[in-house]
């Protein structure tokens, strides 16, 4: 089984470009492993893309990403947190 935290080693042939959310706020101090292995491997000019119901996610987003950008999805009970974190 593939863990998120494995990040650098599935993309260690390519950079991404785009990657999706993963659970954040899962675990005690699994979100910021994850945000720090994301930035690793994204491209230049990539986005993670991070949705979660909680907005404290983007806590572990802005260490690594300057430019963050933030929506909701109000049709989602409860309404979801919508963050896309660009590597600059």
């Amino acid at each position: 089984m593939r863990s998120s935290l494995s990040l650098p080693i599935m993309a260690s042939k390519r950079p991404i470009t785009f990657c999706r959310g993963f659970l954040l706020d899962a675990a005690p101090g699994v979100g910021p492993a994850i945000a720090t292995a994301t930035h690793a491997v994204l491209r230049s000019g990539g986005a993670f893309l991070v949705y979660q119901f909680s907005p404290k996610v983007k806590d572990f987003l802005t260490p690594h990403f300057e430019s963050i950008d933030h929506d909701m999805e109000w049709w989602n009970v409860p309404p979801a947190q919508l963050y896309w974190a660009w590597k600059d």
